[in-house]
């Protein structure tokens, strides 16, 4: 077998951990990461529940991220949040959303339409329009053009990164964020 055919074969799939995440918040927009921190683990105390904390991380907003280590005890410490009276009127639980990947074509006419763009876009790559959302548009440093970005379904992002698309009958750079 040579060395082609290796990386052409399908490689077997890796199993992520699930990760049990949960979104706290402060309900004051001018509180940070660090006091939001303080001020949930001086009010509950996950070693007296019996809740493994596998990890905390600040994220935007003022808010942190509390990643456990089963789904069950990241049900207890959420319970724990919206039930402690101290905690009450200052956080709150939010799950994590994932986004939808996103595309972004670079140096195109910046005369051509949005929808232009979208109709134009959908036809030559055979990509339902429904299923591509988000679309705005970034200044290039080039003269009178544009990048646009799309946002799309997962499965629309694999099939337009697997085959070279085309937009506006020319070969685009592209590049996923």
């Amino acid at each position: 077998m040579t060395f082609a055919n290796v990386l052409k074969s399908q490689l077997p799939k890796i199993n992520k951990k699930k990760k049990f995440v949960s979104l706290v918040y402060p309900k004051d927009e001018n509180t940070s990461s660090e006091e939001t921190k303080s001020t949930l683990f001086s009010s509950i105390a996950p070693s007296k529940l019996n809740i493994g904390v596998k990890n905390v991380k600040k994220v935007q907003n003022g808010g942190v991220a509390v990643e456990c280590n089963t789904e069950e005890q990241l049900e207890k410490i959420i319970k724990e949040i919206n039930s402690n009276p101290s905690l009450q009127g200052k956080v709150e639980t939010r799950s994590p959303v994932r986004r939808d990947p996103r595309i972004i074509i670079y140096d195109v006419d910046d005369s051509i339409s949005k929808e232009n763009f979208m109709q134009t876009f959908c036809q030559q790559n055979n990509v339902d329009n429904s299923k591509i959302s988000g679309i705005f548009n970034l200044k290039s440093k080039t003269k009178d053009k544009v990048h646009w970005v799309l946002q799309t379904d997962p499965k629309v992002f694999k099939v337009l990164m697997r085959r070279k698309f085309t937009s506006n009958g020319q070969g685009s750079q592209l590049e996923n964020s």
